[in-house]
C-alpha cells in the first residue's frame, strides 16, 4: 500500500502534527468526497509500501523531528517538492503564489532537506506553468533557470505540468485579480509552447544527468527530451528503495495521470497557502475555517462532531 499525503493539501506545512497522531495510532479515516462515506486504512511499516509526500513547505516536519520519527518506525518516504517562484502580484496585491515560502527560502529549505534524507528522496515540481497577460513566457524561463542554478546540483528529476484550465481554477484567478491563463496545449498557443520547451531543455542542459518529467500531459514532448512521467511512480520506487509496487492504474485519477494506486489522506478546501490557480482548494475563506478548526486528535483533518467509529465505516 502507497500513502498519499497529500494531492489534496499540503499536510507537511499544516497538517504534519495530525498526521504523525495518526501513524502512531495506526490508522487514517477518510471520507470519499462525493458521498461522505468513510473509509478506515490501518498503516504500519509492514502494510505501508511508502509515503509519498506533497509539499511547498515541509519546515514544520523538519523542525519537529517528525521525518527522524518516520524512519526510526520503519516508515519509507519520497518528496513531490514544488517551487514555482512567479512571484507575481496582481492590481489588487495578490500574490499568484499565495503565501507560499519566497523560492530563495523554498530552495534553502529544499537543499537542507536533501542533505537530511537524500535527494534521491526529492522531486522538484515546477509545476504549474502558467502563463497569462500577468506572467510572461521569457519570465517562466528566467525562473527556471535562477530556480536550477540554486537547487541541489545532485538533483535527478523535474517535473513539469502546463495549468489546467478548469472552471473553479479561472474563477479563483479571476476574483484574485489575474487574467485568464494561456491553453498551451491548444494547437493555436503552439509557438508559445515549442518556444518554452526549447527553452527549459536547452536550460536543463547544462545540470549532467537532471532529467525533466511532465505530469499528467497528453501530449507527447519526447523530442525535446521531455519524458512522460508518474508522480506515484512504482518504478521510481523500485530504483530508489528496492520494493516492488503493483503497477496498476490508480483510477481515481484523471486520464492522462499515469500514477499507480495510492490511499490519499488528505481533503479538499484545506489548504491555505491560497495559490490562486489551485484546483484543490475552491474557497480560501472555507479553507482558512477548516484550517482554524482543525484539531490535530480528531481522526479528519477537518473535525467532524458527528463521528461515530461504529458509523459507515468500510
Amino acid at each position: 500500500m502507497i500513502i498519499s499525503a497529500s494531492r489534496r493539501t499540503d499536510i507537511p506545512a499544516f497538517y504534519s502534527d495530525w498526521f504523525m497522531e495518526q501513524i502512531r495510532k495506526g490508522i487514517f479515516y477518510r471520507k470519499n468526497p462525493y458521498n461522505n462515506e468513510i473509509i478506515s486504512t490501518f498503516v504500519s511499516p509492514d502494510t505501508t509500501d511508502v509515503i509519498v509526500f506533497w509539499t511547498r513547505n515541509p519546515q514544520n516536519m523538519m523542525r519537529k523531528g517528525y521525518l527522524n520519527e518516520l524512519t526510526d518506525l520503519g516508515y519509507k518516504y519520497y518528496f513531490q517538492y514544488t517551487i514555482t517562484g512567479y512571484q507575481i502580484k496582481s492590481d489588487s496585491g495578490c500574490n499568484i503564489d499565495g503565501s507560499t515560502p519566497h523560492p530563495l527560502k523554498a530552495i534553502e529549505t529544499f537543499n537542507k532537506l536533501a542533505d537530511e534524507i537524500g535527494v534521491d528522496k526529492l522531486i522538484w515540481r515546477f509545476d504549474p506553468i502558467i502563463v497569462n497577460d500577468d506572467i510572461p513566457k521569457e519570465h517562466i524561463l528566467k525562473i527556471f533557470s535562477l530556480i536550477s542554478q540554486n537547487i541541489n546540483p545532485e538533483l535527478k528529476r523535474v517535473v513539469i505540468s502546463f495549468l489546467d484550465d478548469y472552471q473553479k481554477v479561472s474563477t479563483n484567478m479571476k476574483k484574485t485579480g489575474f487574467s485568464r491563463p494561456v491553453d498551451l496545449i491548444y494547437p493555436a498557443n503552439k509557438e508559445i509552447l515549442n518556444f518554452l520547451l526549447n527553452g527549459l531543455t536547452s536550460i536543463n542542459l547544462n545540470y549532467n544527468d537532471r532529467q525533466i518529467y511532465t505530469c499528467a500531459e497528453s501530449i507527447d514532448l519526447t523530442q525535446w527530451n521531455i519524458k512522460p512521467s508518474k508522480c506515484i511512480d512504482d518504478q521510481y520506487i523500485k530504483d530508489v528503495f528496492g520494493i516492488k509496487v503493483s503497477r496498476a492504474k490508480d483510477q481515481g485519477q484523471r486520464k492522462a495521470c499515469g500514477c499507480v494506486k495510492s490511499v490519499d489522506v488528505g481533503m479538499y478546501n484545506t489548504c491555505i497557502h491560497n495559490c490562486a490557480y489551485c484546483y484543490a482548494t475552491q474557497e480560501k475563506e472555507t479553507a482558512l475555517q477548516n484550517y482554524k478548526e482543525h484539531d490535530k486528535s480528531s481522526p479528519f483533518i477537518i473535525k467532524d462532531n458527528h463521528f461515530n467509529l461504529n458509523n459507515r465505516i468500510i
